[in-house]
């Protein structure tokens, strides 16, 4: 099965008839992650720039948030803004010009992301893009369930990332 989602394009393949059950939560998932679909709830976020969100999307900023304390600033989802410059610019076949891409880049730092308990707050006009790293979580959050099949193989991938579920591993 290979459809749309996460702004990329999904496989799915597997020995057994589970692919539809993944493309159903790997959609439900898209609809917190995916800052390119004016519904999902990062887009929300970034439209109100502090709100109670959803443990989905909380526990994936503070576990970003986390990583980059601890392994050094690897992953910027702060740059959201940025993302919709370049996304905004290829849709009319040009490119951003260096002045507008250093004004984004000021509202870009994960210091202009605070979370407390489920609320998340988005200083400084800055506004979210997860990426890479929400394909990543995306399939960490499937896991549990392709590893609960009775499958032999199961390989799912988001472009950027890809699940190898093998009965052998």
């Amino acid at each position: 099965s290979t459809f749309f989602s996460l702004d990329t394009i999904v496989s799915v393949r597997s020995d057994t008839m589970c692919t539809e059950e993944i493309k159903k939560q790997i959609t439900e998932l898209s609809e917190i992650f995916d800052c390119f679909s004016p519904g999902s709830e990062i887009s929300e976020l970034n439209r109100k720039k502090d709100m109670e969100c959803g443990d989905e999307l909380t526990g994936f900023v503070n576990d970003i948030l986390a990583l980059n304390a601890e392994y050094g600033f690897g992953v910027d989802i702060s740059a959201g803004n940025l993302s919709m410059l370049w996304k905004h610019s290829t849709e009319k076949g040009i490119l951003p010009d260096e002045e507008k891409i250093s004004e984004y880049m000021q509202y870009a730092g994960q210091n202009n992301i605070s979370v407390s308990g489920n609320r998340i707050s988005l200083k400084n006009g800055t506004s979210l893009d997860p990426g890479a790293a929400a394909k990543g979580y995306v399939l960490d959050c499937i896991f549990p369930y392709v590893s609960s099949l009775d499958t032999d193989h199961t390989i799912v991938s988001t472009g950027s990332s890809t699940l190898l579920w093998s009965r052998d591993s």
